[in-house]
């Protein structure tokens, strides 16, 4: 009687090749993002860009983008509320500016909230509330101009600064957002977004009333 042996060294068909191709690719882009992170400042909006469709060329699907959905939202907000000429929202290296005109929601050297701020505020605080948006985090700016140091009872424009951001914040705490999620700095006259003065040292009022401002920065929370 003659033994067949079964030969265990089955010849492969090479029909799954390609998964080695693929798992080298997952792996070289990995390590690209991984070295893209340790070497430079990453471009969130970018960043969150690129990723989106490099998950869609790979996996045929849509994916989230939450930076570019809550500047839409804003932008939204600000036609609603027609304050397009005194409030401004984009992006930069480091997320999503949201600019307010101080005068939209103080007095001149005020750092009580006007009765007309409360609406404004109000939809700005149930867009950065919503959910979709629970991975970001807002720093909350005061910007004035070297007049904050003759109005009494500030003796100086950090004092204005620091408290109409402080006075944000509550508000904005107030209306259900986790106060764990803000930081107020007061940043005074120091990050004026044009000059004050021309070559000539004339004062340019119009100058002036653009860098008067609340920034909210709209960053994502890093773990």
């Amino acid at each position: 009687m003659i033994l067949f042996k079964q030969n265990d060294n089955i010849e492969d068909d090479g029909s799954s090749e390609w998964l080695l191709t693929y798992s080298d690719m997952v792996s070289l882009i990995l390590c690209f993002f991984v070295l893209l992170a340790a070497v430079s400042t990453i471009d969130m909006a970018k960043f969150e860009q690129i990723s989106s469709n490099m998950a869609k060329k790979l996996s045929d699907r849509d994916i989230v983008r939450p930076i570019e959905m809550i500047v839409q939202d804003l932008n939204h907000d600000m036609t609603v509320l027609k304050i397009q000429n005194k409030a401004s929202v984009y992006n930069d290296k480091k997320g999503v500016v949201l600019d307010i005109s101080s005068n939209l929601l103080f007095n001149n050297g005020g750092a009580s909230l006007k009765p007309e701020a409360e609406s404004i505020l109000k939809r700005f605080a149930a867009t950065l509330n919503a959910e979709r948006y629970e991975m970001f985090r807002y720093e909350v700016q005061g910007h004035t101009d070297e007049k904050g140091t003759k109005i009494p009872p500030f003796s100086s424009s950090w004092e204005l600064s620091a408290l109409r951001s402080s006075v944000l914040v509550n508000y904005l705490a107030s209306r259900g957002i986790k106060a764990s999620r803000f930081r107020a700095v007061g940043v005074a006259d120091n990050q004026p977004k044009v000059p004050s003065y021309d070559p000539y040292g004339n004062e340019l009022p119009v100058n002036k009333e653009i860098n008067r401002r609340i920034v909210i920065r709209i960053e994502t929370i890093r773990n």
